[in-house]
């Protein structure tokens, strides 16, 4: 049984963001309160929340406008522990798909460390690696660029 829902992010959510941020992420990549409050004005965060309308899970896309097709970025994708392995991530991300369907969108990028096990979850819907970012998270943890193509 599904115990969550899927909503666009509310200014209202903020603390219970911070929450996930401080949680899934170290405190240099994570999110600030100021620039969640930008994202949330901007529309770009989805969330998952439980039975009483907290936000339990979030995941943050930007469209980048281009001339004829928009590139999608996403910035993080994340659950609180709890209430992982529940399908909420996997529905958070059929969700943004479904939400920036219509955009003309070419590809949808996202950086994950190269060592997460993010990676298997991001190849099952169809990512693949498509540059390794030395030194992109600190001096000695290298990323991946992971690319989606929708054309």
């Amino acid at each position: 049984m599904k115990n969550y829902r899927i909503r666009l992010g509310v200014s209202g959510d903020l603390e219970a963001l911070l929450l996930i941020e401080s949680e899934c992420f170290s405190s240099d990549v994570s999110f600030n309160s100021r620039q969640l409050k930008y994202l949330l004005a901007k529309k770009s965060i989805l969330v998952a929340t439980d039975h009483t309308n907290y936000a339990i899970g979030q995941i943050t896309i930007l469209i980048r406008h281009h001339s004829i097709l928009n590139n999608l970025r996403i910035y993080n994708l994340a659950v609180r522990s709890p209430y992982q392995g529940q399908g909420i991530g996997k529905a958070l991300l059929e969700s943004a798909f479904k939400k920036y369907a219509n955009q003309n969108t070419k590809r949808i990028t996202l950086e994950v460390e190269e060592d997460s096990p993010a990676i298997k979850f991001y190849s099952s819907f169809g990512f693949k690696i498509e540059s390794k970012l030395k030194g992109y998270y600190t001096k000695d943890k290298n990323g991946f660029r992971m690319v989606y193509h929708t054309t």
